[in-house]
């Protein structure tokens, strides 16, 4: 149980005790608001977790693709004269190193941006 579910029931077991019927009232909205944001933070929980495994999924293939790439960047023997791929396979290449980068900067438990793993 939630410290906000807790709370919505001392709300309504106090709106029991209040001095005024609109007091009362007043109290018993309170708690079902506070059950509503409560029912959304969890859904909300829910959405971070399912895009934070997801990301997680697809972090290992994006790194070997890099890898691939800067192998295959690196073999190369045309080059930025002769390639017209060359300035945009090392500017994708360089925006995955500094992702990288945030990412290290966040911790081994979490990827940047998203919730660690609990």
């Amino acid at each position: 149980m939630s410290m906000a579910q807790r709370y919505a029931g001392y709300l309504e077991r106090e709106a029991f005790k209040a001095a005024t019927p609109v007091k009362a009232e007043a109290m018993r909205q309170a708690a079902g608001k506070l059950r509503e944001i409560d029912r959304e933070n969890g859904e909300l929980r829910e959405t971070v977790d399912y895009l934070s495994e997801g990301m997680r999924d697809v972090f290992p293939v994006a790194h070997r693709l890099a890898l691939e790439l800067e192998c295959l960047l690196l073999s190369s023997n045309d080059t930025a004269a002769v390639s017209k791929w060359w300035d945009s396979a090392h500017e994708a290449l360089e925006q995955w190193r500094e992702f990288c980068r945030e990412d290290g900067k966040v911790g081994a438990d979490t990827t940047a941006g998203l919730a660690p793993n609990v």
